[in-house]
Order: structure tokens, then C-alpha cells, then sequence
């Protein structure tokens, strides 16, 4: 699996001392590094020789996009004629929103672009028209790491590059996108911790360029507005493994086309609010991760379950019930404060759940609830989920874990959970393989012996860290 690669690969990492988790505290799960200093000088240097990851600037950071269009050529490499555009030496780009303007860089460019040879019109649009498509199609990333408009910061470096030609119509980021047919990642959404959450987008039209994209294995569109359904041309992407489409909260329709992405491997649907039923051809994948989020308190009903134990290989799920107006709200004023009820509080309590008779997926290893609305559910029990080594519940009005054993779970996270009433003997006993435990805002769970970060571990030396 692609995810154990990974973990081995920064395990290595962390055991040479190149990197070291960001946040130094008891954790079963890293999710962030950072490495020294020294050791990202030394990366950039070796990545700079090989030229296959980004172009850097003098003091190590990736060049901004703006730097290498055609009226921002870089100074520092020598002054030879170059036309038209200035375009990466590596296969990657990223989209970066420059905040404050390098008045000495920006001098350089000015005295290099005076003393640039001048090049008669004719040989200009003709070098042109021969490397636009080739550079392009040379690029297999693309990250937006900042930019709030891809769309608009595409057409611009389009017309940029089209500078000395005579283009028919107004350059657009569906043409930039149509011609990058060998790119492998795109992420036009939100970058993780990224300041602004949310991107916006005039319309989806743009996303059409990506048809020629048929080797594309990643897309993000996390945050995008606009998105109300899948384009129609998803579908030709069979090479597709993973998708993203966290908080694009206009979303409305998951189009059956989706079922002929036959190497899906993850589908994150998380916050989208708006999206209210799983399309039956999700069955026909290989999902070993999703996420999903509910609109109603009855979910999952029936035909849910149904659809859910279709998907044969499901190894983790992710369910988000909907907040209300006021708790997001409060999430907003509140962001990135940890004891913030509002942030996990679901919106309406209900104590009488209809009864359901499927169950979930019992191969699943992963289950991950957040604001579940209902004091007890049918499905979640030890008997319906035997290969259940990870349960996570956070927020919501869940009251009991039941009476039977859970004999798999080896890592709970209880967080923000007020009606939740048991002891720690009681825990012991209910999940007797238990080696991980965090235990966050739920004041009925008493006697834990957690640490000042809510965690408690059973040998934290043997307990490998993913």
C-alpha cells in the first residue's frame, strides 16, 4: 500500500535524524515533520543539481511562478537571449502569492531586461509557438501552495507567455491546463494549514483543460467554490487513485461517472455539505479509504450501509455529521483553539435513533466519527466491526461504547464527547488490547491516567508511529 511505503520512508528518515515531528508530544500519529535548518540547505542544494524536484531562489525558497513569465526573466543566470518566457528548469510548479516585492531582485530584473539583445518580431512569435506546447508538457506537478485565484493566476501567466504571438482568443487557464498532458499531480485546492481555506474560482469551466490530462493519478480540489458536481469528463481518467474533494461545500451531485474511475483508491467527501446520497456505481471501487459527510441524523439508513458494504476492500472511514450555522460560527471565531466546544458540538440532539439492520463494513481497521448526533448506534459495536483496530469518535452526543469487548481496537481518541459517562477500570475492560489512548474534553470519563496532553500509552518505545 502506497501509505506504508510512506511510513517507512519517513520512519528512515526520522531514525537518520533528517527530520523530527513538528509537534513534540505523545502521539500515535505523526502528520508533520520539520527538518534542521542545515539539512534543507543541504536538500535544496542536491535537489538544485539534480533539477528534478523545484527551482529555488537564492536563499532556498521555491521560485514564485511570476518570476520565470516572460517581463520577469532571473538575473541570475546568465545573460543570454531568451525569448519570450523564462520556464522552469524542473518537471514541478507551484502557484505562490507573493506578499512583498524583493526591491533588489526586482532592480536586477530591470537592468537585465534593458540590456536584453532586441529580437525582430517574426523570430519572437516563431520560437514562441515551437516551445509553448513543449514546456508545458514537460510539467508532471502542480501545486497551488497560496494563490486564492488558480484560475485567474493561470490566464495571466497564459498571456504572458502568448506575450509576442497573435492569439485568436483571450489565453485561459484551460488552455495553460490542456497542455500540461503529461502531469501526473494536481492540486488546485487549498494547501493543508494554509492561512485562506477556501479558493475561488470564477466557474469549473477552467477544469476542462484537464481532459488531455490522462495519466493524472492525484487531484485536489479541496476548498474550490463553484464545484456543484463532477465534470463529465472524470470519467476518462482511469488512472485516477486519489480525490479530493474536502470542503467544496457547494458540492451537490457525485456524478455516476465516477464509477469508471477504476484505480480509485481514496475519496475524501468530508464537508460537503450539500452532498446528500452516495452514488450506487461507488460500489464498483476499490476504496480503501473514505470520507464522507452527512447531512441528516438518520445516516447511515439502509441503502447507505447497503452501498457502504458493496465497497468490498474498505479499510478506513471517515463520517462527518453537519454542524449548525452557530457552531460554525464558533469555529471560525474560534480556529485553532484545541478546547473550543462549539468547533465538534453536532446541531440537534436525537436519543431515539431509527433502527437500522446492516452493519457496516466489517473488514474495516478505521473508524473515524465526528459529531455524531445520536446517544447510541446499532451499527457500532464490537460484533459488527471484528477488524476494528482504530476507533476515533469526536464531538456529538454518542453516551455509551456498549458492554462487549472490543478485542482489535488498539488506539482510542475520545475527544469533546459531554455525554459519555464511563471509568478507566471500565475501559480496560472493554478493550483489552488497548495501547493508545486520547482522551480530550469528556468530562464523564473519569480516573484516566493521560498525560497533561490527554494521552496515555502502553510501552510508547514499541508503539510505531504512522
Amino acid at each position: 500500500m502506497p501509505e506504508k511505503i510512506v511510513d517507512g520512508i519517513l520512519k528512515e528518515f526520522q531514525e537518520k535524524g533528517l527530520i523530527e515531528p513538528a509537534i513534540k508530544k505523545r502521539r500515535l500519529h505523526v502528520k508533520s515533520y520539520k527538518m534542521h535548518p542545515l539539512v534543507r540547505s543541504a536538500v535544496t542544494v542536491l535537489s538544485q543539481e539534480a533539477g528534478n524536484l523545484f527551482d529555488y531562489d537564492d536563499k532556498g525558497n521555491v521560485l514564485p511562478q511570476k518570476y520565470w513569465t516572460s517581463e520577469l526573466l532571473d538575473p541570475r543566470e546568465e545573460p543570454v537571449v531568451k525569448v519570450n518566457v523564462s520556464f522552469p528548469r524542473c518537471k514541478r510548479m507551484c502557484l505562490l502569492k507573493v506578499q512583498e516585492e524583493d526591491q533588489e531582485l526586482k532592480q536586477k530584473q530591470k537592468q537585465f531586461l534593458e540590456k536584453k539583445p532586441s529580437i525582430p518580431k517574426e523570430s519572437q512569435s516563431t520560437s514562441s509557438s515551437n516551445s509553448e506546447g513543449t514546456d508545458l508538457e514537460k510539467i508532471v506537478t502542480l501545486f497551488n501552495v497560496n494563490e486564492p485565484f488558480p484560475d485567474l493566476e493561470l490566464a495571466w501567466l497564459m498571456k504572458k507567455k502568448d506575450k509576442n504571438a497573435e492569439p485568436i482568443k483571450e489565453p485561459s487557464a484551460k488552455d495553460w491546463l490542456s497542455k500540461m498532458k503529461h502531469a501526473k499531480v494536481v492540486c488546485l485546492g487549498s494547501w493543508p494549514g494554509s492561512v485562506k481555506p477556501h479558493i475561488e474560482v470564477e466557474s469549473i469551466e477552467f477544469l476542462e483543460g484537464l481532459k488531455n490530462s490522462t495519466g493524472l493519478r492525484f487531484l485536489s480540489l479541496q476548498g474550490v467554490s463553484n464545484i456543484t458536481e463532477l465534470p463529465e469528463f472524470i470519467g476518462n481518467h482511469s488512472s485516477l487513485v486519489i480525490l479530493d474533494l474536502k470542503e467544496c461545500h457547494n458540492l451537490e451531485v457525485l456524478s455516476k461517472e465516477i464509477g469508471k474511475l477504476t484505480n480509485l483508491r481514496y475519496l475524501d467527501l468530508s464537508d460537503c455539505y450539500l452532498l446528500a446520497r452516495l452514488p450506487k456505481e461507488l460500489s464498483a471501487h476499490k476504496l480503501r479509504k473514505l470520507s464522507i459527510n452527512a447531512n441528516s441524523n438518520d445516516f447511515p439508513k439502509d441503502e447507505d450501509l447497503t452501498a457502504l458494504q458493496n465497497i468490498g476492500v474498505l479499510r478506513k472511514l471517515t463520517i462527518v455529521w453537519r454542524a449548525t450555522l452557530a457552531d460554525k460560527q464558533g469555529e471560525a471565531q474560534n480556529r485553532g483553539n484545541a478546547s473550543c466546544w462549539q468547533i465538534f458540538k453536532s446541531a440537534t440532539k436525537q436519543h431515539n435513533p431509527k433502527t437500522v439492520t446492516k452493519k457496516l463494513p466489517e473488514q474495516l481497521e478505521k473508524l473515524d466519527l465526528q459529531c455524531f448526533p445520536n446517544s447510541t448506534a446499532t451499527w457500532l459495536t464490537p460484533e459488527s466491526l471484528p477488524k476494528l483496530e482504530k476507533l476515533y469518535i469526536r464531538g456529538g452526543n454518542l453516551a455509551t461504547l456498549g458492554e462487549s469487548k472490543w478485542s482489535k481496537v488498539k488506539a482510542l481518541r475520545l475527544k469533546y464527547l459531554n455525554e459519555l459517562k464511563t471509568t478507566w477500570i471500565k475501559l480496560q475492560e472493554s478493550f483489552p488490547k488497548l495501547e493508545y489512548l486520547e482522551k480530550v474534553k469528556c468530562p464523564g470519563i473519569r480516573l484516566c491516567p493521560c498525560d497533561q496532553h490527554g494521552v496515555w500509552m502502553k510501552n510508547p518505545d514499541q508503539i510505531e508511529q504512522k
